[in-house]
């Protein structure tokens, strides 16, 4: 039933189809119902990767984390894709403990995507960017394909640490710098990303004039909760606030969206642990659900980006009871920014 319903709204009209599943987004979060699937599918692929960043949470290198476990399938990747669309969700973010640019069946997930829903659904890929092909640009862009790229710093040497590519780092960007370029020519909305770590959070003056070259619809940046070495001590902080005020006028003047408001509350809350001051997502946090379901790449679901396992992507109880994702979140005190970055 549920399959024929969302296929009877996906032959509708695009800007029909988006009024009716946004509004039934915004209605189950108003009522706290679970109307229909989350906003946003958040699917990790199973994939190695050609960088070895210092600050990585997984384990990709060293220890064959894709050798050492079981991955999901192609086929079992398109069933969670089934599940996401009967629900009507139609936003999918396509990350990776890897690089997904290297997942072999990219392509022919984006085409069954987009096939199911009618080419409805929006899709943004999560990558490091140095795998992007000119010669893709085409396909890319009449897929309704947007890009996250973790750029981390606009200065080679600072790029250089923080990516730490395993080979052809002095080919590949140069390359990556001029495929930003491009596929911003052609109209592919871009999001650009930054970690800040004590290697590069100077290079973040240097940003403005990079952004002046190129069109890019999101600038984000995030800071690191773990890997104490690479820190920002407290002076850097100080010297990083001044960065960010500077960082945030010139972006406002390019008009270009941005989350460094978000990102100075992070810093206070560093300097400040015993603020009183919730953030949004501990005061809306049963509205997270409705937001984003996350998929690892062995198939595991979860309540939230970084939140406790609820369960299998095939055990349709853990699917389809948004109650257990309401009852897992409601257990995190705080996402410490998790979340927000992927929406």
């Amino acid at each position: 039933m549920k399959g024929t319903i969302s296929s009877l709204i996906y032959s509708l009209p695009k800007s029909l189809c988006l009024l009716i599943v946004n509004g039934l987004t915004y209605l189950g979060m108003n009522l706290k119902l679970k109307l229909i699937g989350p906003r946003i599918c958040h699917l990790t692929l199973p994939s190695t990767c050609d960088h070895n960043c210092p600050f990585c949470i997984t384990d990709v290198h060293g220890k064959g984390r894709l050798h050492g476990r079981k991955t999901l399938t192609f086929d079992e990747i398109k069933t969670i894709i089934d599940y996401s669309l009967n629900e009507l969700t139609l936003k999918f973010n396509l990350t990776s403990n890897g690089e997904p640019l290297l997942y072999p069946h990219l392509k022919s997930l984006i085409l069954y995507i987009q096939h199911r829903s009618k080419g409805k659904a929006e899709i943004q890929i999560v990558t490091n960017g140095t795998s992007l092909k000119k010669e893709d640009l085409d396909f890319y862009a009449s897929n309704n394909i947007s890009f996250w790229i973790s750029l981390h710093s606009v200065v080679f040497d600072s790029w250089k640490q923080m990516h730490r590519p395993l080979h052809h780092e002095q080919e590949k960007y140069p390359i990556l710098l001029n495929n930003i370029l491009e596929f911003s020519k052609k109209g592919i909305d871009l999001t650009i990303h930054c970690v800040v770590t004590k290697l590069n959070y100077k290079d973040l003056n240097e940003l403005p004039n990079f952004l002046t070259t190129i069109r890019i619809k999101h600038f984000s940046l995030t800071r690191l909760i773990d890997f104490e070495e690479l820190k920002l001590n407290n002076s850097e902080e100080l010297e990083l606030e001044k960065i960010i005020a500077n960082l945030k006028n010139e972006l406002d003047k390019l008009r270009i969206n941005h989350n460094l408001d978000g990102f100075e509350i992070m810093i206070e809350e560093d300097q400040n642990t015993e603020s009183s001051d919730p953030g949004f997502y501990e005061l809306n946090r049963c509205y997270m659900p409705f937001l984003m379901r996350p998929i690892t790449d062995s198939g595991l679901v979860k309540s939230c980006n970084g939140g406790p396992v609820l369960g299998a992507f095939n055990d349709k109880t853990t699917i389809n009871k948004e109650k257990d994702f309401l009852i897992a979140t409601s257990n995190i005190r705080k996402t410490k920014g998790g979340v927000d970055q992927f929406q």
